[in-house]
């Protein structure tokens, strides 16, 4: 069995709009999930370049990109791990189907400070950089992917073009390796603002910029999809809280894959649970096909045991329930 099968999620290409949340915890990584969907994405690039070159001879297809956005992992712990999936990112890079924004390595303009006055050694008054970590890193993809200048809604709504062909494919896939730390930054900066006494411009709060950051990807003209990994027991009690970041981005998703520890597992990093709950019904596979059928009646969940070669699903589990936390 397949991660898609465990999730009852279609295996196919990613509905454009379509935000898939996934969840772990400290103890156990959601990391193998992270990596079937950057492959899945990855390989419908594959998929659409192979029908451009069949249609007209070869140069079609180009569209189609996969942007990955390190906030926790850097890139050559992702090769790493798709390696194990049979996907070369170097290949794919020089390629032109993967990009790739490093917001966690590079030194990001948020975490930056200038001396004025002083002697040039970094005395004097430190000022901290005016910019957004979610909105620098929204820029980043936005060139990385060459998304068009004015498509979607700077409040992170949808726009009424991208919701009236929600049902086309996904031509964009932009996967997070965490969004808690650009979270973090953006708590961190509005920290800074506040013990220097910065009243002179509204207060930047992590719970509008890292939702609206997504949410205006998702609007976005281009046909874009997002795939988010976030730690649930390590993003703090207001994330979860009305207006908290992880609870918009949880009633904004199509899908809500959670993974946890295994109560009965021998190790909580190795053996765990994973539960989807379908919210809107539009990654479901078509109607007739056992995961998905199984997958409407609530949610569909799986035991997995991660080996070498990745993660190993040993049983399936149907529940009629839906998690009243993904619903709330």
């Amino acid at each position: 069995m397949n991660v898609d099968a465990a999730l009852g999620v279609r295996g196919d290409v990613l509905p454009r709009g379509a935000l898939v949340l996934v969840t772990d915890t400290v103890e156990t990584s959601a990391e193998f999930v992270v990596s079937h969907f950057l492959r899945r994405a990855l390989a419908a690039s594959d998929a659409a370049r192979a029908a451009a070159d069949a249609a007209d001879g070869g140069g079609g297809g180009g569209e189609w990109k996969t942007c990955l956005v390190t906030s926790e992992r850097c890139v050559a712990h992702h090769a790493n791990a798709m390696r194990k999936w049979g996907r070369n990112l170097r290949a794919d890079v020089k390629d032109g189907k993967l990009v790739v924004v490093d917001a966690h390595d590079s030194t990001p303009g948020w975490a930056t400070t200038r001396a004025r006055g002083g002697d040039g050694d970094g005395d004097g008054d430190a000022v901290i950089d005016e910019s957004s970590p979610a909105k620098d890193v929204y820029e980043q993809i936005a060139r990385a992917l060459g998304l068009n200048d004015g498509a979607g809604d700077e409040d992170g709504g949808a726009s009424s073009s991208s919701s009236s062909s929600s049902s086309a494919a996904a031509s964009r896939v932009v996967v997070f390796d965490g969004v808690d730390a650009i979270a973090e930054a953006e708590e961190s900066l509005e920290r800074r603002r506040g013990r220097r006494g910065d009243r002179t411009r509204a207060p930047v709060t992590s719970r509008g910029r890292v939702h609206a950051m997504v949410r205006s990807l998702l609007a976005h003209d281009s046909g874009v999809a997002v795939v988010a990994l976030a730690h649930a027991d390590a993003a703090g009690g207001e994330a979860i809280e009305s207006g908290g970041w992880l609870r918009r981005l949880t009633s904004d998703a199509d899908v809500v894959a959670r993974v946890e520890a295994l109560p009965s597992g021998v190790a909580s990093d190795v053996h765990g649970l994973i539960t989807a709950t379908h919210r809107t019904g539009r990654m479901l596979p078509p109607p007739g096909d056992g995961d998905g059928d199984a997958a409407r009646a609530g949610e569909a969940s799986a035991r997995f045991r991660l080996t070498e070669l990745g993660a190993e699903l040993t049983r399936v589990i149907r529940s009629r329930a839906v998690a009243a936390d993904a619903t709330a």
